[in-house]
């Protein structure tokens, strides 16, 4: 008997050995691959409104072009849907915040009703561009927005904006959510 495998088996074994490296190997440049492109291709950040009525981030498709609402030269349109039903024409909608030095009744500021109930206000540049943070109030610090159990929520902020779904100079329409109200949820109104 030969002691000595031919050629053949050697070459044999080569081949194996060189399949099996690369089967072993081809997970580890799958995984890379996968990796480099998620790096590569972070996803896109919006804002999502939350039940009540905040802006939160939540991952999306890169399908726009996400900017700050403040910096649109064709400004914003506010709209807030008053779950509670305690807005009213003698007691409307005002909005306070770093723009207005937290006025809780600046006419400026006056949201307009609506005929589907809901509030609104346009401002035809916000803010001059600059971020800002606010609070809905019926008028009087008192009647801020409130949670249910009449603790005053975060401050909120404009949510960034998609303008690749506005046609040209067409001002995005940001809605929001007031679930209560502080004079509602405290008797004593503090």
């Amino acid at each position: 008997m030969n002691a000595y495998p031919s050629d053949t088996s050697v070459e044999s074994r080569r081949k194996k050995l060189v399949l099996l490296t690369l089967f072993l190997a081809l997970p580890f440049f799958l995984v890379s691959g996968m990796l480099w492109y998620a790096f590569e291709n972070p996803p896109t950040m919006r804002p999502v409104i939350n039940p009540r009525g905040l802006a939160e981030p939540a991952n999306v498709e890169d399908s726009g072009r996400f900017v700050p609402a403040e910096s649109l030269p064709q400004g914003v349109v506010i709209v807030v849907d008053d779950r509670s039903g305690r807005a009213t024409d003698e007691s409307p909608i005002y909005l306070a915040g770093t723009m207005n030095a937290w006025n809780p009744c600046d006419p400026a500021m006056k949201f307009t009703r609506e005929p589907d109930g809901r509030w609104s206000i346009a401002f035809p540049r916000p803010f001059d561009g600059k971020a800002i943070q606010f609070r809905f109030t019926r008028g009087t610090r008192e009647s801020e927005e409130a949670n249910d159990d009449g603790s005053l929520p975060p401050a909120r902020t404009l949510p960034p904006v998609d303008i690749s779904k506005l046609r040209p100079g067409e001002p995005p329409r940001i809605e929001l959510v007031v679930h209560a109200w502080a004079d509602a949820t405290n008797p004593r109104g503090h």
